[in-house]
């Protein structure tokens, strides 16, 4: 019979992509470890090659110790060492499909009484992350599908994830975390994320894991905040911010989302105000009918955070929580949008996409399926590790990227 640990940590180490150094270098850190007893870590990595990674970051040094190869491998480590690796074959990582396959084998596998799953790389605006150009055409991972994945795997393995770490710029939106509270029982308890922009780097797993392995039988919450204490003391270039999971009060934010929308839609004209998302958010005029729902947005969304770097503690933001509050310009981005769970029946949506009152909006069914990129998609997620670059070169990069895989794109 499998013994039960305290925690079992998942790591889905995508690397398919121009962050596969960095992928194979934290795996390499916890790997270094030794690992308490109470504790087993699940890995499942993939690299791209070193001419694509080298290709997309002409600038960076690759050291020769890091492997070539393009398949993906899953093994777990622990307090009596690693299980045989396992090639997988050339998988697509941003496929929930195998997401949600690598939850299930290292929860049966490795039964634990709480569980921790990192996610890292790039993300895509509010719309989804885990970018792969491993196949024959470039595909990442949704947000819908993303919290779908976890939740069938869950619901398949009668278990949750205590804490779903984010380890990627701009995932704390309530657009996000709606998406893991849509259902009455979530299946995600925790998400840990930045507040904005994070490291490319990514953060240090293994000193996450050193500070559970100080004391492994210490409760979810206490092992949250030693998280988040270490991270203030130690590492100064990470804002960490730790928000719950709570349905009730996601779903009530959602409908004072719609509620605001709709009375600002309805009467904005005979009130003569003419005001952005964002400054509808920021203005808390009591002489305007929807005051009081977005006083209460704000209180809300505050209840979510239960943690927070210190040195987030003095920042001034009327919502604390990032949310899209820009008008969404054109149509393709409009559907990725309107596909989220945050959208749907929210008359927020109509405002950023400039949708009729009495106009109806569909969203698609979610299923376990990838969703591929666009240019403009790939060309976001490409340029985020070359920012610096101009953007000729980065357009350059780009177009010989998309020569050398073959790919036909979309524009």
């Amino acid at each position: 019979m499998t013994s039960m640990h305290e925690w079992t940590i998942m790591i889905y180490a995508n690397g398919n992509n121009e962050l596969a150094p960095e992928m194979w270098s934290s795996i390499k850190q916890v790997e270094t470890l030794n690992i308490h007893q109470n504790i087993r870590i699940t890995v499942q990595i993939a690299l791209e090659k070193k001419k694509i990674i080298k290709l997309i970051r002409p600038d960076l040094r690759i050291v020769d110790d890091e492997p070539d190869w393009n398949d993906v491998k899953r093994y777990s480590t622990g307090f009596q060492g690693h299980t045989p690796q396992e090639n997988l074959g050339n998988l697509n990582m941003a496929d929930p499909k195998n997401l949600r396959d690598f939850i299930v084998w290292s929860q049966i596998n490795f039964p634990a009484k709480k569980y921790m799953l990192i996610l890292s790389g790039h993300i895509y605006q509010f719309v989804g992350m885990l970018p792969d150009y491993s196949q024959e055409t470039p595909y990442f991972m949704c947000f819908p599908e993303l919290s779908l994945a976890i939740d069938t795997a869950c619901r398949e393995t009668g278990s949750q994830i205590d804490l779903l770490v984010l380890d990627t710029c701009y995932a704390g939106t309530l657009e996000n975390l709606f998406e893991f509270g849509k259902i009455k029982n979530p299946f995600v308890k925790y998400v840990l994320t930045y507040f904005g922009n994070g490291s490319l780097n990514g953060l240090p797993y293994e000193k996450m894991i050193d500070c559970l392995m100080q004391n492994p039988l210490a409760s979810t919450d206490a092992v949250l905040y030693n998280f988040i204490f270490h991270f203030d003391a130690y590492e100064k270039n990470y804002h960490l911010v730790l928000y719950k999971i709570d349905s009730e009060t996601l779903t009530l934010i959602q409908k004072l989302f719609s509620f605001v929308a709709y009375q600002y839609i309805l009467l904005h004209k005979k009130l003569g105000v003419e005001l952005s998302p964002y400054e509808l958010l920021q203005n808390l005029d009591t002489s305007l009918p929807w005051s009081v729902f977005i006083k209460t947005i704000h209180l809300s969304a505050k209840s979510l955070i239960v943690l927070k770097s210190e040195r987030l503690s003095k920042l001034e933001s009327a919502i604390p929580i990032h949310v899209l509050y820009k008008k969404i310009p054109d149509e393709k981005r409009r559907s990725l949008y309107n596909r989220l769970s945050f959208a749907k029946k929210n008359y927020w949506s109509h405002m950023l996409c400039d949708i009729p009152l009495d106009k109806t909006v569909s969203p698609p069914t979610v299923d376990l399926f990838p969703t591929p990129m666009t240019a403009p998609i790939l060309q976001t997620f490409v340029s985020s590790s070359i920012s610096y670059l101009s953007n000729e070169k980065q357009k350059e990069i780009f177009q010989q990227l998309i020569c050398e895989k073959n790919w036909k794109m979309e524009n």
